[in-house]
């Protein structure tokens, strides 16, 4: 518990700095103004785009979990869009447990193959928006530490993402938990190599080429919608930004919310996509402007899809942080659980 407050003033100390670095020297007239060029068209195309990535998402859920368990997106659905409300409404990504340990609640999927679906969920966007980012970098002439810092975190995360994928492969894991037994004590390598077993249970889906692919192209199309929604709001905005600045825009974004942050991911969201539309000449009043309407719409959508689906579908919604850690310790343990990610989108 003591780690978790820890994490929550943490979270909120980085939002209140980055809070105060979006609104610093800006007009608040000139920003009202800017939202208000917003045409009602666009923002509905843009709730329209934001809640079909939320479909699909759920869509990709069921993918990666079809090796534990056929689940349909009568339960999948409400699942995703509830887990992705206490995501947002909790600071410091505590509610990444959410979905989990929804989905152990109301199915027969266990805690830990449920989060290991869900790292490598995650792993997956991570690994696309490097990749988007890594386009992006040679045309934003970006200071050598930033690149530098980049290249060492793209580093790590394919090192990461690579070494997920051969661990589930079972011949190669054992030599790797061998190893791990040589290098550390006893109780630890039997620690770790429990909680591998169970997690790993959850990353089946990279077993089938087939279902890999289809994986792949369902995250094109995902990160498709969110770059339209981008693109969309430019034009309404009367931005004369093209595809190479929506891109640039969704990546820095995510990687601001990416770090601690207070409820609804504010500050982080909007200083974040202040400083990638600074990269295109955008005056900082208007990018407030784009950034404070941009995440509003976001998180209506989220927020609506959220409430809509704890009031009409028939899930044991009883969430809490307090219950969802607590099984997530005693299941490690005993073998039947696995630690949270916090991260992406």
């Amino acid at each position: 518990m003591t780690k978790n407050i820890l994490k929550i003033i943490i979270s909120l100390a980085v939002s209140l700095v980055a809070g105060y670095l979006a609104l610093r020297n800006v007009q608040l007239n000139d920003v009202i103004a800017g939202i208000r060029q917003a045409d009602s068209i666009s923002v509905a195309i843009v709730l329209v785009l934001i809640a079909g990535a939320q479909i699909l998402r759920s869509s990709r859920w069921g993918l990666l979990l079809e090796p534990l368990e056929s689940l349909s997106q009568r339960l999948l659905l409400p699942i995703t869009c509830i887990g992705f409300l206490f995501v947002w409404i909790l600071p410091a990504r505590l509610g990444e447990l959410a979905r989990p340990y929804l989905l152990q609640q109301n199915s027969k999927v266990g805690l830990s193959p449920a989060m290991g679906s869900v790292v490598l969920e995650r792993l997956i966007d991570s690994t696309f928006l490097v990749v988007l980012l890594t386009i992006c970098l040679p045309v934003l002439r970006l200071p050598g530490v930033i690149l530098s810092a980049f290249k060492g975190f793209a580093f790590i995360l394919l090192a990461a993402v690579l070494l997920l994928l051969l661990g589930s492969i079972a011949p190669f894991r054992e030599k790797l938990f061998r190893v791990v037994s040589i290098v550390l004590p006893a109780s630890w390598s039997e620690f770790l190599t429990r909680i591998a077993d169970t997690f790993y249970s959850g990353m089946q889906a990279v077993m089938s080429v087939k279902r890999l692919l289809f994986i792949l192209a369902l995250t094109l199309v995902i990160w498709a919608a969110n770059l339209a929604a981008f693109l969309v709001l430019f034009r309404s905005m009367h931005l004369n930004l093209g595809l190479l600045a929506g891109a640039t825009v969704l990546v820095l974004t995510c990687l601001g919310i990416a770090l601690p942050a207070a409820p609804g991911f504010i500050g982080n969201y909007h200083y974040a996509c202040i400083v990638a539309l600074g990269l295109f000449g955008v005056a900082k009043d208007t990018a407030l402007a784009y950034a404070i309407l941009l995440h509003f719409l976001t998180l209506a959508v989220i927020v609506a899809m959220g409430l809509f689906f704890i009031n009409v579908s028939k899930l044991k919604v009883s969430f809490s942080l307090r219950s969802a850690v607590s099984s997530s310790s005693g299941g490690a343990g005993q073998g039947a659980s696995g630690e949270s990610l916090a991260d992406n989108e």
